[in-house]
């Protein structure tokens, strides 16, 4: 049987950041309202430059691909970010949250989505993207020193067929066969629920 192969998501790069020691004004609060605090994320979301080695284009998504509370946690409430390259493959992920027990604390917890270089040799499209470099307003805080997915094959899937809902389809059927489970904090492991929609869906034609 022939084998296709698919990335599986394996983040191994990430950055977590309390953001008060940058900010120089008022910041809205969990006495705010969510209107309030979403324009807040938005405003220090797009405040990151971002830089790739391979010069591609990086973009920041206003709009939260995501936006949560955490009762496990005690995250009142956060946002889930997205950047892009030339406004397809995301190369990173940010949640931008107010710390739990705290009013205004706002933390920004990256996680990289940057493919390493052995793409080729696993038949994956996308090549890799060179390393990334984040800086806030002129200060650099964060220049992850490798990739941050691990492409593993998968077998026993269909070829991608031609339409864009067969392929969300087979996507879904692939990823179906995972589980996930988190011990956050040292406890018990809970098994998290797959999300029925992809929160981003992409393509890279220039790959």
């Amino acid at each position: 049987m022939k084998r296709n192969r698919v990335g599986w998501l394996g983040v191994v790069m990430s950055c977590f950041m309390p953001v008060a020691a940058f900010c120089q004004t008022a910041v809205p609060s969990t006495s705010s309202s969510p209107d309030e605090r979403l324009v807040h994320m938005q405003s220090t979301g797009a405040t990151y430059s971002v830089e790739l080695d391979s010069k591609r284009r990086v973009t920041f998504r206003r709009d939260p691909v995501l936006r949560f509370t955490n009762p496990v946690s005690g995250v009142v409430d956060g946002g889930l970010f997205v950047w892009q390259v030339d406004g397809g493959r995301p190369v990173a992920v940010a949640q931008l949250f107010i710390a739990p027990g705290t009013d205004d604390l706002w933390i920004h917890e990256f996680q990289s989505l940057t493919p390493g270089s052995d793409v080729a040799s696993l038949g994956a499209v996308s090549a890799s993207l060179g390393m990334m470099t984040f800086a806030y307003e002129d200060h650099v805080v964060w220049s992850p020193k490798s990739a941050g997915l691990e492409f593993k094959t998968v077998a026993g899937v269909s070829p991608p067929a031609k339409s864009a809902g067969a392929r969300l389809t087979q996507m879904r059927q692939i990823v179906r066969r995972f589980s996930v489970t988190d011990d956050f904090e040292g406890a018990d492991g809970d098994e998290l629920r797959l999300m029925t929609t992809p929160l981003v869906r992409y393509a890279d034609l220039g790959q």
